[in-house]
């Protein structure tokens, strides 16, 4: 509900400053779909456990401050899905995490350089990203049945594990900055390619397994949910 009110006011925003929009063209609203590369990293698991994470997708708001330095915001949505295997041949029990996050962007984006139609800029600020409840589920093949739950021991053959998940916070800042090469399709479009480098000011996700086989000495391997990392896609942007 409360997701639906944020966009429902975004949107209203995004309408007003439309009407009330004059020939100066200092708006610009952008439609994005953002690859990625950031989120769940996943340190001492076998390369058989996989992360998925989806296209972050949203709306950029920009306002011209002075000639060639615009004042930017958005709202976007992504989500990651982590599959944990502790060994190769332990395909009994898959473990899966599911990670939902808001991302509100706030910066500067500043053009360099700009030569007829094109446009080569550079941007920098802060994200805010707001994490959702994280859903986190286990499939067992051997019974086809789906178990939920923070924490879990299971046995496979000579080897136990057990796994923990904890969700450290919900909030959480990064910095962010990247590069942007942009085309005037018309006098009111733009389509833009840009890649961009975040950078996670603390972990907000964690899920540690602690495993071991036979009568060995346990050992304790972990991935964490941080929000570093790369991201570049297609902006298609409207100025008024």
């Amino acid at each position: 509900m409360k997701t639906k009110y944020t966009l429902t006011t975004f949107s209203f925003l995004c309408l007003s400053l439309l009407m009330s929009a004059n020939a100066q063209e200092k708006w610009s609203l952008g439609l994005e779909a953002l690859a990625r590369d950031e989120g769940v990293q996943v340190e001492g698991f076998p390369t058989n456990s996989s992360v998925t994470k989806m296209p972050m997708v949203g709306l950029r708001l920009g306002y011209e401050v002075r000639p060639g330095l615009h004042l930017e915001t958005g709202f976007f949505f992504t989500r990651s899905v982590a599959v944990f295997r502790v060994w190769p041949s332990a395909y009994r029990n898959s473990v899966f995490s599911s990670l939902q996050n808001f991302v509100i962007p706030v910066g500067l984006r500043y053009d360099f350089f700009s030569r007829g139609r094109f446009t080569f800029s550079a941007r920098g600020g802060i994200v805010y990203r707001h994490l959702e409840k994280p859903v986190v589920f286990r499939f067992d093949n051997a019974t086809n049945s789906i178990v939920n739950g923070n924490q879990y021991s299971t046995q496979e053959g000579d080897y136990f594990y057990e796994v923990t998940f904890r969700q450290l916070r919900k909030h959480q800042l990064s910095l962010q900055g990247g590069l942007e090469a942009s085309f005037r399709v018309s006098r009111h479009f733009e389509a833009a390619l840009q890649a961009n480098y975040t950078h996670g000011l603390g972990r907000f996700y964690e899920t540690n397994v602690r495993y071991r086989k036979g009568q060995e000495p346990f050992q304790t391997t972990q991935s964490h949910t941080k929000g570093s990392g790369w991201n570049a896609g297609l902006s298609l942007r409207f100025r008024f």
